[in-house]
C-alpha cells in the first residue's frame, strides 16, 4: 500500500464511478463526470471492511486445488471475459480496445460478481480466460475466491487483480487481507495467475485519480497492457 491523496468525496448515491471515454493519450472523463480540478466524480467504496452477508450457494464439492487443476498456459486468443467493479469501469475502454469483453459496474460486490460468472458459464458465454477485479467495496475473502474458482472451473485461466486503496487504515481496513487472499489463491490454483495492480499503481501514482483508487487515462492504458502481459505468461509490468 502506498501513500495517497485523500479520497474524493461521494456526491450522489445513485451515480456510479466515472467511465473513461477513450484509451488514447488524450482520453479523459466527460465534463459532467469531472470536478473543476479535472478529477472524476466518484462514489466511495464501502469502508466497513466487511463483505456482504449475501453469498451464492456453494457446492459441497471441493474446490480444484494445485493437485486437481490442470496446468495450462493462458492465451489471449482464447478470448477474455473481464469482470469488475468501478476500478475496472475506468479501464473498460482500454480493455475493450484490446478485444476483451468487459462487465464492470460501480459498487459491485463480490457475491454479485459470482452470479454474473455463473450466468455467463451456464449460457456458454464464458471464454477460456477470465479477469476478476473485485473487492474494492468491502473486500473479499477466501471463501468467495474459492467459489469463483469452482464457478469458472479448472479448464479456464483466472487472472486475479489485486486491489489498491488509499493508505488510511482507519477507513480502509481490508486491502491487505483481500490481497493476501488473492495471492494465496494464485499459489493454490494452477489455473490462477496474478495481476498485481496494487504494486503497479503504487509505483505509478499517476495511474489513479486523487482518490487513490480509480484509474486515470494513463492508468487505463497501463491496466490493459498489464492484463495482456499476464495473459502472455509474463509477470506484472513494472
Amino acid at each position: 500500500m502506498t501513500p495517497r491523496v485523500p479520497i474524493v468525496a461521494a456526491v450522489a448515491a445513485a451515480v456510479g464511478c466515472v467511465t473513461l471515454a477513450a484509451c488514447g493519450a488524450g482520453a479523459s472523463a466527460s465534463p459532467a463526470d469531472q470536478r473543476s480540478d479535472g478529477s472524476p466524480v466518484v462514489i466511495s467504496p464501502s469502508r466497513s471492511g466487511t463483505e456482504p452477508t449475501e453469498s451464492p450457494r456453494e457446492s459441497p464439492t471441493s474446490a480444484p486445488t494445485a493437485t486437481s487443476a490442470r496446468p495450462r498456459t493462458p492465451t489471449a486468443s482464447a478470448g477474455v471475459f473481464a469482470l469488475g467493479d468501478s476500478v475496472m469501469l475506468g479501464a473498460r475502454p482500454c480493455l475493450r480496445a484490446a478485444g476483451y469483453r468487459v462487465d464492470a459496474l460501480g459498487s459491485r460486490q463480490p457475491a454479485a460478481g459470482v452470479r454474473v460468472l455463473t450466468a455467463a458459464r451456464d449460457s456458454g458465454r464464458l471464454p477460456k480466460n477470465v479477469l476478476v477485479h473485485l473487492g474494492t467495496n468491502g473486500g473479499m475473502r477466501e471463501t468467495t475466491i474459492s467459489t469463483v474458482m469452482k464457478t469458472v472451473g479448472a479448464g479456464r485461466t483466472v487472472v486475479w487483480a489485486t486491489i489498491q486503496l488509499p493508505n488510511d487504515r482507519s477507513m480502509y481496513t481490508f486491502e491487505q487481507r483481500t490481497n493476501t487472499a488473492i495471492k494465496a489463491a494464485v499459489r493454490t490454483y494452477r489455473n490462477a495467475v496474478l495481476l498485481d495492480w496494487n504494486a503497479l499503481s503504487g509505483r505509478h501514482p499517476g495511474y489513479t485519480w486523487g482518490d487513490g483508487i480509480h484509474v486515470t487515462p494513463s492508468g487505463c492504458r497501463a491496466y490493459a497492457k498489464a492484463v495482456t502481459a499476464v495473459l502472455a505468461g509474463k509477470p506484472t509490468p513494472r
